[in-house]
């Protein structure tokens, strides 16, 4: 069961539906900003939540800022946004929660974004970096040059029947870290 939204974060009772759904039988997962999750992610761990899937838009305040709509594009409530992220990622590592994050990477100049983020959160966040169906192949060499820059070593690839999207993963930075590639196919 795949909790998204809006922000499932901020529904008052989480835990409580979390506890349900495993009490059901089912794998619970969610999507998430961040920016509630430090509050959450405990009692949700507690009630058996297996991971969470963050959504990730900035590294830094100006980045995020650019994204935002234009009345948010506010780069103190955009390091406070980023903070949080931050801080729910750690509830997650904490807590014994599985964090992934997805980071679209559009061109080169979002290439030192990736980094960042890899420098900045635990090894135990799985990063995946998708392509831009936009960007084309501009998108596509962007990744490759960040995987050469990382040393990385292919080490599976998965292809799923009936979807268009297929994904690598790669050993990095010595072997001491996963990175994935989501790919879409045409």
């Amino acid at each position: 069961l795949h909790l998204t939204g809006g922000e499932p974060t901020l529904h008052p009772r989480l835990p409580e539906l979390v506890r349900l759904a495993t009490n059901e039988g089912y794998r619970v997962c969610m999507t998430s900003n961040g920016e509630n999750g430090a509050r959450q992610i405990p009692a949700c761990a507690d009630a058996g939540l297996d991971r969470v899937n963050f959504s990730i838009f900035g590294t830094t305040p100006n980045e995020l800022a650019q994204v935002q709509h234009t009345r948010f594009r506010d780069p103190a409530k955009a390091a406070a946004k980023i903070k949080a992220l931050h801080d729910s990622i750690q509830a997650c590592v904490d807590h014994g929660v599985r964090a992934s994050a997805n980071i679209v990477v559009l061109d080169h100049s979002h290439i030192e974004r990736v980094h960042r983020l890899l420098g900045t959160y635990a090894p135990e966040l799985s990063v995946r970096l998708l392509n831009s169906l936009d960007h084309g192949q501009t998108s596509i060499d962007a990744i490759n040059e960040v995987l050469a820059q990382r040393g990385a070593v292919a080490e599976s690839h998965h292809l799923t029947a009936g979807a268009s999207g297929s994904r690598t993963t790669h050993r990095i930075d010595g072997g001491r870290r996963r990175i994935h590639v989501k790919w879409i196919r045409p």
